[in-house]
């Protein structure tokens, strides 16, 4: 039995990446999604799974387009949504991340970070919408 683990969504070999941290208990990132309250597992789909057979924009690769976008600053997650039009309807979320939530890494701006969940993880478990 292997004992690698298992993500939400098949990754290419590599990834996530060597230097991409464990979760600590009580890591807060903030997630801008298309969603009500309560927000939808499909809020937390990665660019690969909204976009199956698209490649991904070229400036990020394969293993980035498998995680999940998000911020660990809660200003940057607003900036995003004040700038982009495609997201100013959209919703923030608040998530508190426990231990075996997965692997982060910093893969952009200065909050933007790339989270990679494990499948027995449930994403839902501790959300607070905040706008």
């Amino acid at each position: 039995m292997s004992d690698k683990p298992r993500f939400r969504e098949s990754l290419p070999d590599g990834c996530p990446p060597e230097d991409a941290a464990l979760i600590e208990e009580g890591t807060v990132i903030y997630r801008v999604a298309n969603s009500s309250n309560p927000p939808k597992h499909s809020d937390f789909d990665s660019w690969r799974m909204l976009h199956p057979s698209r490649p991904p924009p070229n400036d990020i690769c394969e293993c980035r387009a498998c995680s999940v976008s998000v911020h660990i600053d809660l200003a940057a997650a607003k900036k995003l949504r004040r700038k982009y039009s495609k997201y100013r309807k959209n919703k923030i979320y608040k998530i508190t991340l426990r231990n075996k939530a997965g692997r982060i890494k910093k893969t952009g701006g200065k909050s933007h970070y790339s989270w990679w969940p494990l499948a027995s993880y449930d994403i839902l478990s501790s959300y607070e919408l905040l706008s």
